[in-house]
């Protein structure tokens, strides 16, 4: 009985649709929040080598033992 009635179908219908954008907006920001972690992971180690590659090439033996000899 009150299942046909218009006002109150619509209301149910809308109720579902609310629920579907809500999973849905969930998931979505599920998945961007675990994008997110990976790609700071990402870029934290990518600097990291960056700055290891850095110091690496700035730190050249060579240069430094001929420095100390200069000095010497």
């Amino acid at each position: 009985m009150l299942l046909n009635k218009p006002k109150f179908k619509k209301n149910i219908e809308r109720i579902i649709n609310l629920q579907k954008t809500n999973f849905l907006s969930l998931k979505t920001s599920m998945n961007s929040n675990k994008n997110r972690s990976k790609g700071g992971l990402k870029k934290k180690l990518n600097s990291r080598n960056k700055q290891y590659k850095s110091n690496k090439s700035r730190k050249n033996p060579n240069a430094t033992a001929i420095k100390a000899f200069v000095e010497f």
